[in-house]
């Protein structure tokens, strides 16, 4: 059987539900499930270089978000840490990953959507 449940309350939606849609505008933007997040998603955060460098990665398909936080860039893959190191090692001459993790539901509405005011 299926439920259909809307909320802005992401904590609750990723212990309730098996399968998510991520809705903007009448779009959706994202629909997979929780499971697959999980495991096929990842954040990594590198240090702070030439802003050009970052351009390439950008680019390319399996990164949908980058932003510069402080001294760091943020980049968020629809690929696993390991497949998302190898995409960095291909577009950065001298990569270093400060920091590699899965996400969670909220990143994922973050990146996809921005910040809900």
């Amino acid at each position: 059987s299926t439920v259909f449940f809307s909320s802005h309350y992401l904590q609750d939606v990723e212990r309730i539900a098996d399968r998510i849609g991520i809705l903007k505008e009448g779009r959706i933007l994202l629909e997979t499930s929780l499971d697959n997040i999980h495991e096929n998603y990842c954040k990594v955060i590198l240090p702070a270089i030439d802003a050009n460098s970052y351009t390439a990665i950008d680019g390319c398909s399996e990164c949908f978000y980058i932003k510069k936080t402080g001294d760091a860039h943020a980049a968020i893959f629809s690929t696993n840490l390991e497949n998302a190191k190898i995409i960095i090692n291909k577009y950065l001459k001298s990569p270093s990953i400060i920091q590699g993790s899965q996400l969670n539901l909220e990143e994922i509405f973050i990146a996809l959507v921005g910040d809900v005011e």
